[in-house]
């Protein structure tokens, strides 16, 4: 895209950066389909409790109506008393295509009857997640029309809560799902671009579910049928998706993203704009499931923005990157230095390059961060960037000392957060718009709990202000508008002072009057990202120094267990109800990472584990439940770990709780596969395993410790239910400082 038709077509959707919600569509756009069910009456709770970034946040509602899976529902002016005080739930209606619009309900319960058992597509718009009878499953919270997930209504009375509205208005659709239908959908595609005359490797991935209430063989797995070769002629071959994560099958209502290597292209004489292809299901009987389902590849010219797919190691899946080539000059490949732009929140990243002019010497390649939203560029959108990085130097070749760091928004605190935690990497860096960090934007600080400085030194790079004394060597340029009415002027002032007050001496302009996505006429793309400032300074720059990616800031805590081309990891040893929620809980984890990191997590048996062995070696592990429940649980974790899981007690070191609402989690070493992990989402008992609902281990902002023991009573008391916890020392053993608390109820 051009930078003119950028300013014209892209600027509206800018005005979205920051923490904004941004919709495909409104939630009430489309018409129910035909045999579409939706819920009119709904009842409605303001929340009750103070929530917000921490890692044990108070449900009340949670703990009265789900943490048991009997509890009677609601009841219209039932009041639920939490923290923020006593709220009633109220009646609310929907309009007819299901959409419900309200300003502070927090909590949504309605019923809905069903003639028969039967798969449905949930499609869920403006929430963020959805339970059906108790299991829970991922919402589209941001309206990304990222497609629907599989769910099961059972005979008679359905009991539906919805949680986490967000904008004033949300919608709920329930789409039978019809025999015969493709378990491939079109939405949420991972595609790459083709580039005429050029030979690249291209890597997709497609949306795929099982919707059936059955594991599924993987012999039903979808190949790819490309009707036309990259070259135009005919009698193309059949490419088969691999799918060697999932030993045996796929998990009942399992939705996420499968991946192919479509083969190297090379688009000399295209017909078109784009390039169709199809993919298409087939049972383990050789059955074709379903007509084929279209796509196309964008062509782009060699001098245009295109997208480029690689294969990830973290899930494992695929991603995309954008890159502006550089403009033509006379430099050799390795003199051109690379610019990593990061993207504002909702916005896609192939939408950013465009807003750039082409530099003879500079490629532009902005990552996704996962997605429009994704990790803030914390965490996993931090991996994100760095995987990208490396594969556009891989790729593209270019001088590796000279890689500059920039970002608009959401992507300007990226900037400040990547720069803090690793200033060696980067020769220069460019924050426009961007804000400082969670505890100065976005809402007010985290909320302050007994266990703050705890849960905040697990997390300690969120706390850019407090690290920006390491930026003092690092040429800055701070770009910020006057009137920015989103990230506001205040918040560059601040990094400004901070830096001053170290002995930096960093450059900024603020353009006076300009909001937060503004142009001029200074250059020839859009000026809030393109300003001629921030180019000089990456050019006068001296080269960077290149660290090791080893040196590079990583996971801490419970989240390295999500990484190393991670699966999930379900116990079948339990009694019915075990079984059931650690599956369940495994679902919605997995459906939180497909939409928060346009991912795909695996779910595998504990007995499929065993009997085939783990299909990539070295690979990280989450297990669910405990030692008596999972029969991978004593296989995979390495011998002498201190926490220990059974039905009916969690031990630490000499510390025992009992109960059947206890849980934990925790990181540990993998037996027999070096540098691998294993992590847990533990519990004593079906009870416990729910608590892992309340828990947001894929929250940007969030720390968690090497491990953490709690009991039912966090839903109610916050940190008044965590009974331990702390991190394991460079032996594993127990390292001094945690905290336990004394006693601990469980019950």
């Amino acid at each position: 895209m051009q930078p003119a038709l950028c300013r014209t077509v892209l600027a509206a959707a800018f005005l979205a950066c920051g923490l904004l919600p941004a919709r495909a569509e409104e939630p009430g756009d489309a018409a129910p389909a035909e045999g579409t069910l939706v819920v009119r009456r709904w009842l409605a709770l303001d929340g009750p409790d103070t929530r917000g970034r921490v890692p044990f946040n108070r449900n009340t509602p949670f703990l009265r109506y789900l943490l048991d899976r009997a509890a009677p529902p609601p009841k219209a002016e039932e009041k639920v008393r939490g923290d923020l005080g006593e709220k009633a739930w109220r009646p609310v209606e929907a309009a007819e295509d299901g959409t419900v619009r309200d300003e502070t309900g927090a909590w949504f319960y309605g019923a809905i009857e069903a003639p028969a058992e039967r798969v449905f597509l949930a499609h869920l718009d403006g929430a963020s997640a959805l339970f059906v009878n108790g299991a829970g499953f991922v919402g589209d919270v941001y309206g990304g029309g990222f497609g629907p997930v599989p769910v099961a209504l059972r005979k008679g009375t359905n009991h539906l809560f919805v949680a986490g509205g967000r904008g004033g208005a949300w919608g709920l659709q329930l789409e039978p799902w019809e025999e015969g239908r493709s378990p491939i959908l079109a939405e949420d595609a991972t595609l790459p671009d083709l580039v005429e005359g050029v030979e690249s490797d291209c890597f997709a991935a497609v949306r795929i579910l099982n919707p059936s209430t059955e594991w599924v063989a993987v012999p039903a797995f979808p190949s790819v049928d490309v009707r036309a070769r990259f070259d135009g002629t005919e009698s193309p071959p059949q490419h088969t998706l691999p799918l060697a994560m999932l030993p045996r099958g796929y998990a009942p209502l399992w939705a996420g993203k499968a991946f192919a290597f479509l083969g190297r292209s090379t688009t000399k004489k295209p017909a078109g704009p784009t390039f169709p292809f199809q993919a298409r299901a087939w049972s383990a009987e050789g059955k074709s499931l379903g007509k084929p389902v279209d796509f196309r590849l964008d062509i782009r010219k060699p001098t245009d923005p295109r997208r480029v797919t690689f294969f990830s190691a973290m899930d494992p899946s695929v991603q995309y990157y954008a890159v502006l080539p550089p403009a033509k000059s006379d430099l050799p490949p390795e003199r051109i230095g690379t610019v990593l732009a990061l993207h504002g929140a909702s916005v896609d990243a192939i939408g950013l390059p465009g807003c750039y002019s082409p530099k003879p010497d500079l490629r532009i390649v902005a990552p996704t961060n996962r997605r429009p939203f994704g990790f803030d560029w914390q965490d996993w959108g931090r991996e994100d960037a760095y995987e990208t990085l490396d594969q556009a130097l891989g790729t593209f070749g270019g001088d590796p000392a000279r890689v500059y760091l920039t970002g608009h928004s959401m992507g300007g605190h990226g900037v400040w957060h990547l720069a803090a935690n690793d200033p060696g990497r980067w020769a220069a860096i460019a924050p426009s718009a961007g804000w400082c960090s969670f505890d100065t934007y976005g809402g007010g600080p985290r909320p302050e709990t007994p266990l703050t400085t705890f849960w905040r030194s697990c997390d300690g790079g969120s706390r850019t202000e407090d690290l920006v004394a390491r930026l003092v060597g690092t040429p800055i340029f701070v770009l910020h508008g006057t009137k920015d009415d989103n990230v506001p002027l205040s918040e560059a002032e601040r990094m400004l002072d901070l830096l001053r007050k170290a002995g930096g001496k960093p450059l900024h302009h603020f353009q006076e009057g300009a909001g937060h996505w503004w142009d001029g006429d200074a250059s020839t793309g859009v000026d809030c990202v393109d300003w001629p400032g921030i180019f000089d300074l990456f050019r006068s720059a001296p080269p960077g120094p290149q660290p090791p990616r080893e040196a590079r800031p990583r996971l801490r805590g419970f989240k390295r267990a999500f990484d190393n081309g991670f699966a999930l990891v379900v116990g079948t040893k339990g009694s019915e109800e075990e079984n059931r929620e650690m599956l369940e809980l495994a679902r919605y984890h997995s459906g939180q990472w497909w939409y928060r990191a346009n991912g795909s997590a695996a779910i595998l048996r504990d007995t499929d584990l065993l009997a085939t062995g783990n299909a990539r070696a070295r690979r990280n592990l989450v297990l669910y439940g405990n030692e008596d429940a999972n029969a991978a649980w004593k296989a995979e974790f390495r011998a002498g770990s201190p926490l220990s899981a059974r039905r009916g007690e969690i031990r630490l070191g000499e510390r025992s709780w009992k109960g059947d609402g206890l849980g934990a989690v925790f990181v540990f070493p993998r037996t027999g596969e070096e540098g691998a992990l294993v992590g847990a989402f533990a519990s004593t008992g079906p009870r416990g395993t729910r608590l892992g609902y309340g828990l947001l281990p894929f929250v940007s902002g969030v720390g968690y410790p090497d491990y953490a023991v709690f009991g039912t009573e966090f839903l109610a008391e916050g940190d008044g239910g965590v009974l331990a916890a702390g991190w394991f020392d460079a032996t594993w053993g127990l390292q001094p400082g945690g905290f336990v608390r004394d006693g601990g109820k469980g019950k």
